[in-house]
């Protein structure tokens, strides 16, 4: 049963004035503000990206952080997110240090779970070299206490369950499986009927947010300064949360705004109306 006591805000829903590859990708807010922003809305987990982790881990120590967490409450933490686990040259090289970092942080503070993404320029790669990178990974993570999830997005090479899930089942990781967002859900046209086929334990983190019926001439732009909080679009979430229903999945259930409209608003109303959003379809 998909529980409204397990609603996470992912980073960028409580970041404040930053986005996804500006200036920076550091909060301007606190680290035990927006955790307890987060709990006063009724969040009972929050999201942290790499540039921030470290340089809260700079600034407060990974112990003091988890003792913010613990003290409010915070069940489910998502750190996120980096592609290039299974590519070679320079472009693992950087990976494999965003990738030792996530993993200490996860371990440390006690993550849920690690979001990771396909080749972001959509180019293929061999399903053995994606499946036995995955489960490397994999079991990293599992000696870190935490589970990995690879983000669907319409861009990637991994953009629909019938292209990701080959690449989980066949590295056949109990700690691995899929981040279903349903923005990359419906501008990817994944159908929903694939989700409802879903084994619920491969089912890592779902990810709420809405738009318009319409998609925007640039995808990218879009995702990063135009969604919507849930109920102000024209996705079918119910149609969404329907089929994750059908698997028995009982986990995270993560908003994220990327909005330039919200960002820009107090830290306590950019918590609250997420989460009412949030609270609203799954009632």
């Amino acid at each position: 049963m998909i529980s409204d006591q397990r609603i996470l805000a992912a980073y960028w829903t409580l970041a404040g004035d930053c986005f996804p590859g500006g200036k920076t990708e550091v909060s301007p807010y606190a680290f035990e503000t927006r955790v307890a922003a987060a709990a006063a809305a009724g969040y009972g987990g929050i999201g942290l990206v790499h540039a921030d982790i470290q340089h809260l881990r700079d600034a407060l120590g990974f112990s003091r952080m988890r003792a913010i967490l613990d003290a409010h409450g915070m069940r489910d933490l998502e750190v996120e997110i980096f592609s290039d686990w299974f590519a070679n040259g320079e472009r693992r090289a950087r990976s494999d240090v965003m990738r030792a970092d996530l993993l200490i942080a996860a371990q440390e503070l006690g993550a849920s779970h690690i979001k990771i993404s396909g080749d972001m320029d959509g180019a293929d790669w061999p399903l053995p070299v994606m499946a036995d990178a995955f489960g490397t990974l994999c079991a990293e993570a599992a000696r870190a206490g935490t589970r990995v999830g690879i983000e669907i997005m319409p861009w990637s090479n991994l953009s629909t369950i019938a292209n990701t899930m080959p690449v989980v089942n066949a590295a056949n990781a109990k700690n691995g499986g899929v981040l279903l967002d349903v923005w990359h859900m419906v501008r990817g046209h994944v159908p929903f009927e694939d989700i409802g086929r879903l084994p619920a334990d491969k089912i890592i983190s779902i990810e709420l947010d809405d738009g318009p019926a319409q998609p925007a001439a640039d995808l990218w732009h879009e995702t990063l300064h135009d969604r919507l909080l849930c109920g102000e679009g024209a996705f079918d979430i119910p149609g969404f949360l329907s089929q994750v229903a059908r698997t028995g999945y009982d986990g995270p259930v993560g908003v994220e705004i990327l909005s330039k409209d919200h960002r820009i608003l107090p830290l306590d109303q950019m918590a609250q109306r997420a989460f009412d959003s949030v609270k609203k379809v799954l009632a």
